[in-house]
């Protein structure tokens, strides 16, 4: 399946997602993506990073088993802590959550979709989510221009 490459605002992380689909900002630093054609469920997702803990990821994801009704996963080789939850919007829906821990940082990520909904794709964009390293150098890449870069992109044309 083809897939697109989405890198966060600063180079935090990247993951994979699929070509049918669009990333859109949801809220600051929380980024949304969902097939607007043929809606089968969407994918939130929220970083934080700490710079001065090495094992945020880790602390992060143990204080959420501790403090909550959230129970022990794996996805890909990523332990995390998950909940379900249904809800009733004109029919049944769940959205499934989990709280990653990686290196120095923790994410928040979110899959809403029928309750016959099939998580298996938010399973494969998690499994793709990669810290990227502070200075390391990537291979030049062609990422889709955010909604919210638009203005800036426009700006910098009109200006040359």
């Amino acid at each position: 399946m083809d897939q697109k490459k989405f890198i966060s605002p600063h180079a935090w992380f990247s993951l994979q997602y699929p070509h049918d689909w669009h990333e859109f900002e949801d809220e600051a630093d929380t980024f949304l993506f969902y097939n607007p054609d043929k809606w089968t469920g969407n994918f939130r997702i929220s970083a934080l990073k700490e710079e001065n803990i090495p094992d945020f990821g880790h602390v992060f994801v143990t204080g959420e088993l501790k403090s909550s009704l959230a129970e022990p996963r794996t996805v890909g080789n990523m332990p995390c802590a998950y909940t379900r939850t249904e809800f009733w919007e004109d029919g049944t829906y769940v959205t499934h959550k989990w709280i990653i821990g990686l290196e120095n940082m923790g994410f928040v990520c979110s899959f809403t979709t029928t309750l016959q909904g099939d998580i298996r794709v938010a399973e494969r964009m998690i499994s793709s989510i990669e810290v990227r390293k502070d200075g390391e150098k990537y291979p030049p890449e062609v990422i889709p221009v955010r909604v919210v870069e638009e203005f800036e992109v426009d700006e910098a044309c009109r200006r040359v």
